[in-house]
């Protein structure tokens, strides 16, 4: 996901990390992620999980300067991801 869907195909990714939690009896994955072109890195974070044979992602993203000022609170949003 984080190589062949989310960025475009000309960027450099590098994972950063990638977890597994089980929260309310459904199960998140958890991944973040950096993908560099030749004019600048974009951060990302990924929560996703499945409910129903149906696939629920959610991404938040900044560019490495942003990042260094949002990236705590980025994290917060990224697992506050939940399923109802």
């Amino acid at each position: 996901l984080a190589e062949k869907v989310l960025p475009p195909p000309e960027k450099a990714v590098k994972i950063i990390s990638a977890k597994e939690k089980q929260d309310g009896g459904k199960t998140y994955y958890q991944f973040e992620f950096t993908a560099q072109n030749a004019r600048y890195t974009r951060h990302s974070l990924v929560s996703a999980a499945i409910n129903n044979g149906k696939y629920y992602i959610f991404v938040t993203s900044a560019n490495e300067r942003r990042w260094n000022i949002m990236g705590d609170r980025l994290k917060k949003v990224a697992d506050s991801f939940k399923l109802v």
